[in-house]
């Protein structure tokens, strides 16, 4: 990690992209260690029995999918087939515990049918990519 930071100050950030992008990988990395760290402490303290358990059940997860030769991204009990949509580099302030149950609620109302706007389709589905937490901490608010 250290190094990364070295080479983020002084060698490889030469651009608004470049350090855009560092600092957007940096903020999800960190995000990604404390829910971890969460749900492996709840393991632990056997909150987390199996796979099925709602705490892992509503992480984001990424997985491949041989026999279809797909990656998907399952939220809760959703499945989004990744279609490999890239929207460019966004700025991240942070993710929050809020964040995350806008993505779990926004993906439900997918699998209902509830968004009526194609944007949200597409912002669900490339939460691995793209932070749309501001806009949806506004739609809650509405």
């Amino acid at each position: 990690m250290a190094w990364v930071l070295l080479s983020c100050d002084t060698v490889v950030v030469r651009s608004k992209m470049n350090r855009t992008k560092f600092e957007t990988l940096v903020t999800i990395h960190v995000h990604q260690k404390d829910l971890f760290q969460e749900v492996w402490k709840k393991v632990r303290e056997q909150k987390v029995k199996d796979e099925h358990d709602f705490e892992w059940l509503k992480q984001t997860r990424l997985y491949w999918k041989s026999e279809t030769d797909h990656a998907v991204i399952s939220i809760a009990d959703v499945d989004f087939v990744y279609s490999y949509e890239y929207l460019g580099v966004k700025e991240r302030l942070v993710i929050t515990a809020l964040t995350d149950r806008c993505y779990v609620t926004q993906s439900q109302a997918l699998c209902l049918h509830l968004a009526e706007t194609r944007a949200h389709y597409w912002l669900v589905r490339l939460r691995a990519d793209v932070d749309y937490s501001r806009s949806a901490i506004r739609q809650v608010r509405m």
